[in-house]
């Protein structure tokens, strides 16, 4: 997937975590298609088996941000469940999942683009 180009996080005045608004074409409107299925299975299973191998650590089990290991990060954990996490679009998410920011890697190589799709998918059920 060429999604590396021209991507990235960036720190805001306020101290927030944007990302660049150039993007890809193809991932300027992420079609419910996509979000959902590829290759059979269920994509929310899929998407909450990829959290608790890859995300859990550190935004815990409700996606609180208060996972094992978030006293470890040199950062908080965001909380995947507040208004700030969930009122991003998936297109804002899909990009902060690729590029990451330390100490959140940059899952672009370490997951398929339908597996970073499939864990926002899941992301979005921890909404209360």
């Amino acid at each position: 997937m060429a999604l590396g180009l021209g991507l990235g996080a960036a720190c805001s005045p306020s101290g927030g975590w944007e990302t660049r608004s150039a993007e890809p074409a193809e991932i300027g409107a992420v079609p419910a298609s996509r979000r959902t299925n590829s290759g059979g299975g269920d994509a929310l299973a899929r998407g909450r088996g990829i959290y608790q191998q890859q995300c859990l650590s550190c935004h815990g089990p409700s996606g609180k941000g208060d996972g094992p290991k978030a006293s470890q990060c040199a950062r908080d954990p965001s909380d995947l469940s507040s208004p700030a996490v969930t009122g991003k679009s998936d297109q804002v998410l899909f990009r902060k999942i690729s590029d990451g920011r330390t100490p959140m890697p940059a899952f672009r190589k370490l997951l398929t683009e339908q597996e970073r799709l499939d864990v926002i998918r899941y992301i979005r059920t921890l909404a209360p």
